[in-house]
């Protein structure tokens, strides 16, 4: 079976099956290397509940293609899920001309995302209270790895890792599918660009945050 693990998860690959789990705090402190370590990121296992709970919404409020969640649970310090393996290629398996067909669909699933609005920050299931600014559902990290294909027809099958995605600013959703990388996070290219408009627009809303909190904190 198929196996792959990062610093907050580990995934198993079965027959039209795919399970993914947080990683548990033995194997943070080994990854670490640091025994004192007395709790995971609570950020691990967050991302990994907003995924299961953003995949239903997505089902439920559009017609994007995304992995049916058959369950969720948690057992030993970890979130568990199992969900659906779609028989499609990534993205970046497909040559550049056919790329380009499939990024036109991709821009769609984009409009369609953006079409979801809402006045409070944060996952479907996040109540933080109403703001003043109108947000629009971001996926947060749609790479070409994450985009699954049907080489034969070359439409999107199902797209993957929704654990940062919610309503956010409309610049949080960076054209990371544009491009294929050979090495290192995706998200880095367009941060070590700070004249990109998706960086020019972020940091003023950044800005715009930290000015309201002082209100808040000083008033």
């Amino acid at each position: 079976m198929p196996f792959h693990r990062n610093i907050e998860c580990c995934y198993l690959w079965e027959d039209r099956c795919h399970a993914k789990r947080s990683r548990n705090l033995q194997e943070f402190r080994q990854l670490c290397r640091n025994d004192k370590i007395h709790t995971v990121p609570p950020g691990f296992i967050m991302r990994l509940r907003n995924e299961a709970d953003v995949m239903k919404f997505i089902q439920e409020a559009t017609d994007i293609p995304v992995p049916d969640v058959f369950t969720t649970y948690s057992s030993e310090g970890c979130f568990r899920m199992r969900m659906e393996t779609t028989p499609a290629v990534p993205m970046f398996y497909l040559p550049p001309d056919e790329q380009e067909i499939v990024k036109e669909e991709v821009e769609g699933v984009v409009k369609t995302l953006q079409g979801l609005r809402s006045n409070e920050m944060g996952g479907p299931t996040d109540d933080d209270g109403e703001d003043e600014e109108d947000y629009v559902f971001c996926h947060g990290e749609l790479t070409q790895s994450n985009i699954y294909v049907d080489p034969d027809t070359l439409k999107i099958r199902s797209i993957y890792s929704w654990g940062y995605a919610g309503f956010y600013p409309k610049c949080f959703e960076f054209p990371f599918w544009q491009k294929v990388f050979d090495a290192g996070p995706q998200r880095t290219y367009f941060f070590n660009d700070p004249e990109h408009e998706c960086v020019q627009e972020i940091m003023r809303f950044l800005s715009r945050r930290w000015t309201f909190l002082q209100s808040e904190i000083y008033t």
